[in-house]
C-alpha cells in the first residue's frame, strides 16, 4: 500500500471515530476553554477565546460594561468583591451556565440575569437582597440557587418556574412565608431554609416528590401539615429551634426518612407511628418537654442514635436494648429513676 493511500485509510479511519463518538476534535490552539482568565484587561484582549473569568476578591467596585462582549464566556465567579451594583451588559452573556457574586454589596436583584438562559448555577449569598424579581423565573435551566445570608422578605410565586431546579437555599434571611407554587418543583431535592421566620408550610408542601433533604431548623412553625407523610424521598427532616408542640401522625408514614431533628420544640410527647420509620438512622428530640417516650420506638431497627438529652422523662422501656442496631443513648438531664440494665450496652450519654 503505497503512502497517500495508507494516508487516506487513516483519515477515513479517524472521521469513523469522530462521527461515532470515541475521539473528538481538540479546540483550536487559541480557544482555550479551560484557560481560567484572572484579569478582565487580559481577557478583553481576546474576547471570543473567553470561557472562564475568574474575578475573585479584587475589590472591584464596578464591573465593566464590556463584560458583555464575552459571547462565549461559561462561568463567571465574582465573589469577595465590593460590587453594589452589574452593569445591564451582563445580561448578554447568552451561554454563560455558572454565577457567582456572593459577598458582595448588591441590594437590588439584577432583572438582566433573567436572561440568562442557559444559567445552571446561580449564587447570591451574603449581599443585602431584600426580595427576588418574578422574572426570575424565567431561568428554565437553573439547577442550583444558593441565596442564602440575605435580607430577603418573601419569594416570588414565580420560583415555581424554575423546572430544572434541583437545590434551593434560603438560609438566614427573613422569610415569614412560603409560597405554594415552590412545592411544585418537581426536580427540586435539596432545600434549605434554616433561620429565618417561617411561621407555616403550605399545605402542599409534601408534593415535592423527589425531595431528600429538607432543613427548616430556627424558624417560628408552630405546626406541620397533615398531609406530611406523602413524602416520597425524604432522608433527612430538620426541625429543630422551632414551637412544633405535636407531630402529625403522618409523620410515620415517611419510610425513607433517615434523619430527624426535633431538638428545641415544645414536645410533651410523641406519636407511637415514629415506630414505623423503618430506616430512621438518628432521632434528635433533646430539650424537649418530654415525659415519657413509646415503646413503639423499639421498633426502629435502623436506628444508630437516640438522643433524648435534657426532657422531663422519668422512665426508659427496657425493650429499647433490644434495638439491634442502637449504638448511641442519650438520657442525661432527665429525672429518670432506674436506668434498665440491658441499656447499659450502648454508649449512654
Amino acid at each position: 500500500m503505497d503512502s497517500i493511500t495508507s494516508t487516506k485509510t487513516r483519515s477515513y479511519f479517524f472521521i469513523l471515530l469522530i462521527i461515532a463518538g470515541l475521539v473528538s476534535i481538540p479546540p483550536a490552539a487559541n480557544a482555550q476553554p479551560e484557560k481560567v482568565y484572572s484579569s478582565i484587561d487580559e481577557a478583553l484582549k481576546s474576547p471570543d477565546n473567553v470561557y472562564i473569568l475568574d474575578l475573585v476578591g479584587q475589590d472591584l467596585n464596578s464591573l465593566p460594561p464590556q463584560i458583555g462582549i464575552f459571547k462565549n464566556l461559561k462561568k463567571l465567579y465574582l465573589q469577595l468583591n465590593n460590587l453594589t451594583t452589574l452593569p445591564s451588559e451582563i445580561g448578554k452573556l447568552s451561554n454563560l451556565e455558572e454565577l457567582s457574586i456572593d459577598e458582595n454589596q448588591l441590594s437590588t436583584f439584577p432583572a438582566e440575569i433573567a436572561k440568562l438562559g442557559n444559567l445552571k448555577l446561580l449564587t447570591i449569598s451574603d449581599n443585602q437582597f431584600v426580595s427576588l424579581p418574578a422574572e426570575l423565573g424565567e431561568l428554565k435551566k437553573l439547577e442550583v440557587f444558593i441565596a442564602s445570608e440575605n435580607q430577603i422578605k418573601n419569594i416570588p410565586a414565580a420560583v415555581g418556574k424554575l423546572e430544572s431546579l434541583r437545590e434551593f437555599d434560603l438560609s438566614y434571611n427573613e422569610l415569614t412565608s412560603l409560597p405554594s407554587e415552590l412545592f411544585n418543583l418537581k426536580k427540586l431535592t435539596n432545600l434549605y431554609l434554616v433561620h429565618n421566620k417561617i411561621t407555616q408550610f403550605p399545605d402542599n408542601m409534601s408534593s415535592l416528590d423527589n425531595l431528600s433533604e429538607l432543613y427548616a431548623d430556627d424558624n417560628l412553625l408552630s405546626k406541620l401539615p397533615n398531609n406530611i407523610g406523602s413524602f416520597r424521598a425524604l432522608r433527612v427532616l430538620g426541625l429543630a429551634n422551632n414551637r412544633i408542640a405535636k407531630l402529625p401522625d403522618g409523620i410515620g408514614k415517611i419510610r425513607t426518612l433517615q434523619f430527624l431533628y426535633l431538638s428545641n420544640n415544645l414536645f410533651t410527647s410523641l406519636p407511637i407511628e415514629l415506630g414505623s420509620l423503618s430506616n430512621l438512622i438518628y432521632l434528635d428530640v433533646s430539650n424537649n418537654t418530654l415525659t415519657s417516650i413509646p415503646t413503639e420506638l423499639s421498633l426502629l431497627g435502623n436506628v444508630q442514635d437516640i438522643n433524648l438529652y435534657n426532657n422531663k422523662i422519668v422512665e426508659i422501656p427496657a425493650e429499647l436494648g433490644n434495638l439491634p442496631k442502637l449504638q448511641s443513648l442519650g438520657i442525661g438531664n432527665n429525672p429518670i429513676g432506674v436506668v434498665p440494665l440491658n441499656l447499659s450496652k450502648f454508649n449512654i450519654y
